[in-house]
């Protein structure tokens, strides 16, 4: 606009001259004059149109690039917004997945060890039922699952007591040693004698009085418990200065302790002490029979090598599988280990019954077999074999012919010979 405003006195004085030409002097000259400034007049008056014009131009091109720029620059803006507020939904909905998955993760947990202590606890209530009805070989396979349960709560949630896998173990030692099976024998022997190991490298770094092995005492009595099942000696002595370490300590902790102490008192470390000694002085179980095979203990090295060889066969043996009697008309008994007589049959290729009326192995003794007393599981329920077609008077005659009277009997007061003591113990 100011280029215009330049040129505007100038064509106003054209103007006025135009007009006095035109009023006081007609003259062409002033005519030509006029017409001459009217033209340049005009002339000038669309330069300045198009000047104007030109500069409406590009003031409006430079009102459109700052209108669009504005445009670009809120869109921009607006984007940027757009995107700030996407961000942050996206992180407040990824701090709410988060949270989310963390209380889904809390509750699977909690869950999870519920389940599974659930679990552990059926198992360990099962292996006990099992216990109480002296089913033994099962209750060790229920206290070993009841392991495998106790090892992955462990592994899995860090939520297992420290104690639970070691009582657990040693009730599933003390379950094999009272299944009578010589294979669990032999595992449970050797698992009792890998944890007594392991206590003692404990004890070692912790120190004599360190809380982290107080299954120790127990395991010493466990051990105590499976020398005297093996016919072995204990030794007393040794296990009690051992168990010295932990006698102050009270017991076991865990989930598994007050229902594993109830059958395992021996968990309780201040009563190791007394279970001992009354180990020590307890008296040897009831003989039920002797075995007389002559090859009796050359078979039992032969055939075993957890249990140490003896004669006298009990029913606490861990072997214990019934026994054999021969009985004669004097009274004697001749007593054989299962495995001993299925043995001595093979050997001389006999069955049971051919041994009726063979003549009495006993020194100084030749009567006549007429009784085979076979005993299985229980002693109370044996199964006799008899000729009843033998009469009296042959049994009269068979005296007659050895010439033997009470006087020079040569058993013992209950049927039983002092001499020849044999020992096998049948494999499993």
């Amino acid at each position: 606009m100011d280029n215009f405003l330049w040129f505007y006195p100038q064509n106003i004085e054209n103007l006025y001259v135009i007009n006095d030409c035109e009023k006081k002097s007609p003259n062409r000259r002033r005519e030509a004059r006029a017409n001459t400034l009217r033209a340049e007049n005009e002339r000038l008056l669309q330069t300045q149109a198009v000047s104007r014009t030109r500069r409406l131009s590009e003031i409006a091109s430079e009102y459109e690039e700052d209108r669009k720029e504005a445009e670009l620059k809120a869109k921009l803006e607006a984007e940027e917004k757009a995107l700030k507020k996407a961000e942050m939904k996206a992180e407040l909905r990824a701090k709410k997945e988060a949270i989310r998955a963390e209380k889904k993760a809390k509750r699977e947990a909690e869950e999870f060890k519920t389940k599974i202590l659930q679990d552990l606890r059926t198992r360990l209530n099962t292996a006990l039922k099992l216990w109480r009805t002296k089913n033994f070989t099962e209750a060790a396979k229920a206290f070993r699952e009841a392991i495998s349960v106790a090892i992955e709560l462990s592994e899995h949630q860090k939520t297992c007591h420290k104690d639970d896998k070691r009582v657990l173990l040693y009730a599933y030692a003390m379950s094999n040693l009272a299944s009578k099976s010589l294979e669990n024998v032999k595992e449970g022997y050797e698992l009792l004698q890998e944890m007594r190991s392991d206590d003692l490298r404990g004890q070692l770094r912790a120190g004599a009085h360190g809380t982290d092995y107080e299954l120790f005492p127990a395991i010493i009595y466990g051990l105590t418990k499976y020398d005297l099942a093996l016919n072995k000696k204990p030794e007393f002595e040794k296990y009690s200065s051992e168990c010295k370490y932990l006698v102050l300590s009270d017991g076991i902790s865990g989930t598994c302790k007050s229902k594993l102490e109830e059958y395992f008192p021996e968990l309780r470390a201040l009563e190791v002490g007394g279970m001992l000694k009354n180990l020590k002085s307890k008296n040897r179980p009831k003989i039920l029979a002797t075995c007389r095979y002559e090859k009796c203990q050359k078979l039992h090295k032969n055939h075993q090598t957890i249990l140490e060889w003896k004669a006298e066969i009990c029913l606490e043996d861990l072997d214990f599988k019934g026994f054999y009697r021969l009985a004669c008309t004097e009274k004697c008994h001749i007593d054989f280990h299962s495995w001993c007589w299925k043995h001595k049959k093979d050997q001389e290729l006999r069955k049971d019954k051919d041994y009726l009326h063979d003549r009495c192995t006993t020194p100084d003794c030749e009567a006549r077999i007429v009784k085979i007393t076979v005993v299985k599981d229980d002693p109370d329920k044996p199964i006799e074999i008899m000729d009843k077609r033998i009469p009296e008077k042959m049994l009269e005659s068979w005296k007659v012919e050895i010439g033997q009277s009470d006087e020079n009997a040569s058993s013992s007061p209950d049927g039983h010979p002092s001499q020849y003591v044999y020992h096998f113990i049948l494999p499993t």
